[in-house]
């Protein structure tokens, strides 16, 4: 018989303390490296963007990257075979805790709408103005990536593909010895699933 999905573990709603280490606690858990990573990006991403400032993109992606290629993945510890669940809930929740010592209580509504087969599209209020970003996830080489793609429905070429191109040099530093590798990665309207194999 086969094993039922792994479920990760629910995730807090209170607000996090006020320590920089606040996030990589919150996330650290079993199978949460994409949770974790996306939420990253996004939250830089979004900071960026609305300050316009194209230096800061090209800091902030070196910054990532090396966030990315340096992070404690835990990947010893994914059960190579057993499917690992991520809801909309779970990426919404944990929006609002990445962002929030960015920008504090400025962001609300915040929602999340997975567009099979592999788009995300992140949205909710800043400061009572909506805002919309639109990125594309998917597995290339047996690795993740990430393509950040529209800001409230504009094209993000230059921005995005730098922040894209950053992102996804630190996974591939990070998953060069890794000990899983991605064998299926799914989206449906209300999940990713994810199962891994052994390298």
């Amino acid at each position: 018989a086969t094993s039922p999905p792994a479920t990760p573990p629910p995730l807090p709603v209170a607000r996090p303390p006020s320590t920089g280490g606040r996030a990589g606690r919150f996330f650290l858990g079993l199978g949460k490296w994409l949770l974790k990573t996306l939420l990253t990006i996004v939250a830089l991403a979004l900071i960026v963007i609305l300050a316009l400032l194209a230096v800061g993109t090209l800091a902030v992606g070196m910054l990532t990257e090396q966030a990315i290629a340096r992070g404690d993945w835990r990947m010893d510890t994914v059960a190579p075979g057993r499917p690992y669940v991520y809801s909309r809930d779970d990426f919404e929740t944990g929006m609002q805790l990445a962002l929030e010592p960015f920008i504090m209580d400025a962001l609300t509504n915040v929602r999340v709408r997975f567009e099979p087969p592999e788009v995300i599209v992140f949205s909710g209020n800043v400061r009572g103005s909506p805002f919309s970003l639109l990125a594309r996830v998917r597995a290339v080489d047996d690795m993740p990536n990430v393509q950040i793609e529209r800001f409230n429905d504009f094209p993000l070429y230059i921005i995005g593909g730098i922040l894209s191109d950053r992102v996804n040099n630190g996974f591939r530093q990070a998953w060069q010895d890794a000990p899983i590798l991605i064998d299926t990665m799914t989206m449906t309207e209300d999940r990713i699933t994810a199962i891994y194999r052994r390298r």
